[in-house]
């Protein structure tokens, strides 16, 4: 099993420091002047290695988020929808680079408990996406009813006013049809 690096034993908040010294600009010796500032030794090759995973992970992240973007655009309709569309197909994307890795180094070997968690993952955002398209349908049809509705109360409301029934009456009509006491 692999041993935890110096960095990843060091408190979340030194790692989240060295993360955002480091997309400040800050070079790997300006950032081990501030750690040893802070009474924190790491050595300079663990530093470099962190800092060149973290950019890895972060460039990883900004591909699915500009994935996730451009699929959320392609899907139309709500924003919700959209977002929850596009988790899916993140999750889709990310599970694919996990399996596959950029090469045999980071390929990932599933054991059939892992596979297990996988599959239930997959299994519940496909129940999540149908789930989804069904609060979708049912809102788009909501929709068409009221739109419905609407231009039936409107025609009835302008027929009545055609046989020169009073205003009162006209509203008590398109009321009804509204559903509205």
């Amino acid at each position: 099993m692999e041993r935890a690096s110096s960095i990843s034993r060091l408190p979340k908040e030194v790692r989240e420091e060295i993360g955002r010294l480091r997309e400040e600009g800050y070079t790997l010796d300006d950032i081990l002047d501030v750690l040893e500032g802070k009474d924190i030794n790491v050595s300079r090759s663990a530093l470099g290695r962190f800092t060149r995973k973290q950019a890895q992970v972060r460039e990883q992240v900004m591909r699915s988020r500009h994935l996730a973007e451009a699929i959320g655009k392609s899907f139309g309709g709500e924003e919700t929808s959209k977002v929850a569309r596009t988790n899916v197909e993140l999750m889709h994307s990310i599970m694919m680079q996990l399996m596959c890795g950029d090469d045999d180094e980071n390929m990932v070997t599933l054991t059939p408990k892992n596979a297990m968690f996988l599959a239930t993952a997959l299994e519940k955002l496909s129940k999540a996406t149908k789930a989804d398209f069904e609060v979708q349908l049912k809102a788009a049809e909501e929709k068409a009813r009221h739109e419905a509705t609407e231009k039936a109360a409107e025609k009835a409301a302008t027929a009545a006013r055609k046989k020169g029934l009073s205003e009162e009456t006209v509203d008590v009509i398109k009321k009804s049809v509204l559903g509205i006491e």
